[in-house]
């Protein structure tokens, strides 16, 4: 048997960040989606503490001095303190924020199938610009469709980063795993009770037999989820 005392929630009364001098207390405030206790908060059920939320939050504000250039940023675990009366929470959150860096070069690794050239064409990091993690997401994404949109199911790109502390620099390499070319095997339709196999078909622009583009199954997701019916469908 297990006596539980719950006890009141506890309203976050302030949040406390310590440490940070380039970016602002309200800019790292403004990632997070922990916020302190309003008026409005029960609508909302904010203004409390939720561990997994908190998580979250020191994620989204490690990537945002990761954006700006700070790879080396440590953001340490919320220390909470208790009001008097145990009804109220304070958050108190140390960072430490490193040096900023910026890329010194960018190259690529590993692939076949393309021209150097037209890799670099979906690239947007440049050299001596400040580093972003969002930005390198985007180039691995712009690569990576490259590569999908022309058969390559399974291709990958991993960035490799080499800081070097002494100018405070990083050199940025994309790997690539090219992978094999795949063709549609076979298309199968689930679940369409009342919408024939053939009407589905039609609006699907990759035959079986053709080679594999991501595009083209973004395109046949399009065409059959139709948001006038309220079937979902799935890939």
């Amino acid at each position: 048997t297990f006596q539980i005392d719950e006890g009141k929630k506890v309203k976050v009364k302030d949040i406390r960040i310590i440490g940070n001098k380039v970016i602002s207390s309200g800019k790292i405030r403004g990632v997070m989606k922990t916020s302190t206790w309003k008026i409005y908060s029960f609508i909302f059920s904010s203004g409390y503490y939720k561990k997994d939320v908190m998580s979250a939050d020191l994620d989204a504000i490690k990537d945002l001095y990761f954006n700006n250039g700070y790879i080396k940023v440590i953001v340490a675990d919320p220390e909470l303190q208790l009001t008097e009366d145990k009804r109220g929470m304070t958050i108190t959150i140390n960072i430490s924020e490193g040096d900023q860096y910026r890329v010194s070069s960018v190259s690529l690794t590993a692939y076949k199938a393309f021209t150097e050239a037209e890799l670099r064409g979906r690239i947007t990091t440049s050299p001596g610009a400040i580093f972003s993690k969002e930005v390198v997401k985007t180039d691995i994404a712009s690569i990576t469709d490259l590569y999908t949109q022309n058969g390559y199911a399974l291709a990958s790109v991993y960035p490799e980063i080499l800081p070097d502390d002494a100018t405070k620099q990083l050199s940025l390499t994309y790997k690539v795993e090219e992978g094999k070319i795949f063709r549609v095997g076979r298309i199968e339709i689930t679940g369409n009770t009342k919408t024939k196999d053939k009407v589905i078909r039609r609006e699907i622009r990759l035959d079986e037999g053709d080679i594999f583009n991501s595009a083209l199954l973004k395109r046949n997701h399009e065409r059959t989820h139709n948001p006038n019916y309220s079937a979902t469908v799935t890939i």
